[in-house]
């Protein structure tokens, strides 16, 4: 009887470190999910900042308002500057990014003829693309800020939200919605 008192205490004590040694494992592994999560959405969100702030400085810039004026020192530096910094966080491998990344460059290449050789049908040419700029950004821009919240409210690589059905979902929206007024 003595021993089966020890047997006893020896498997109590075994399942109690067992269960001790699980919690730990598995707090800790909860721990580095939500770290990597709060990670990933950290720089997801510093991203798009980033890209917000370029596009917005690159739209600025490619406007016949601005490229006439001599407000600007260095025009052309800060020109290419903002194009090659809204690619740098484009992934050319996605439709979607890839077609941001050409509309840049050709909007590029007309801001520079312009501002060298002003007329009237390459202002033109440069309104209408910044319009289709503005249109492609905006439903990027809002599409990655909803895709970031769907990102933060699943578990990662099981639940992950499809951020092309995300963004053709905002696309539609966008379309169907009212256009602000030309300029």
């Amino acid at each position: 009887m003595f021993d089966t008192k020890i047997v006893i205490q020896v498997i109590a004590s075994t399942m109690s470190l067992l269960g001790i040694v699980l919690g730990i494992f598995f707090t800790w592994k909860a721990n580095k999910r939500s770290k990597y999560i709060e990670i990933i959405t950290n720089q997801t969100i510093k991203n798009m900042l980033f890209l917000r702030e370029n596009a917005s400085c690159f739209s600025a810039l490619t406007r016949p308002e601005i490229i006439n004026s001599d407000a600007i020192n260095n025009y052309k530096f800060q020109l290419m500057q903002a194009s090659v910094n809204i690619e740098s966080i484009m992934k050319y491998r996605f439709d979607k990014e890839r077609e941001i990344i050409n509309i840049v460059r050709r909007m590029t290449k007309l801001a520079l003829r312009y501002y060298d050789k002003p007329n009237k049908e390459i202002e033109k040419d440069l309104r209408l693309l910044n319009e289709k700029f503005y249109m492609l950004i905006s439903v990027y821009d809002y599409s990655d800020w909803q895709y970031i919240k769907a990102q933060v409210k699943t578990r990662p690589f099981k639940e992950f939200p499809d951020y092309d059905v995300i963004y053709a979902k905002q696309k539609k929206l966008f379309e169907e919605s009212n256009k602000p007024i030309k300029w």
